[in-house]
């Protein structure tokens, strides 16, 4: 039995030490592949906050027909959410406490500001993301300091 019991460890062994390997392998990969994501999100997000951003700074500005004698505080703005699509849903305040909302892609956007005081704002509307047009649905809502929204994509 010896002699038997000293020839099959040694595979047995190797049998365990190989699949622990794959299996770490495997676990890295999905880990990688998961950071690399991560770091496209974050990328594509910064990057439509940019550009949402200078849009919004510009002469005329992206919110010229929206605003009237009111000037946003940039330091309200935030990018809410960026589709995959790259369209970003964005909402920021004014100085005269108007909750202003939009959404903007490369070929066009759309805003809607709320009355004063406002905590709720809403917009629908079709915009074009470069390989259609679809219909967004945004909902935003004051919430502490930031905001709370919901994005529906139809």
């Amino acid at each position: 039995m010896a002699p038997t019991r000293r020839r099959v460890a040694p595979a047995v062994a190797m049998t365990v030490a190989v699949l622990g390997a794959v299996t770490l392998s495997g676990a890295a990969t999905i880990q990688l592949r998961a950071d690399a994501n991560a770091r496209a999100a974050d990328a594509a997000h910064a990057a439509a906050t940019e550009r949402v951003r200078e849009r919004l700074l510009a002469t005329p500005g992206l919110l010229a027909g929206v605003l009237a004698n009111d000037v946003p505080r940039m330091d309200s703005f935030e990018v809410l959410e960026v589709t995959p699509e790259g369209i970003a849903a964005y909402a920021l305040i004014t100085n005269d406490d108007v909750l202003v909302i939009g959404l903007a892609s490369p070929f066009g956007e759309v805003a809607s500001s709320s009355s004063p005081g406002m905590q709720r704002n809403s917009i629908f509307a079709p915009l074009d993301a470069g390989d259609g047009s679809r219909a967004y649905d945004l909902s935003v809502w004051r919430a502490g300091a930031g905001y709370g929204h919901e994005l529906i994509v139809q």
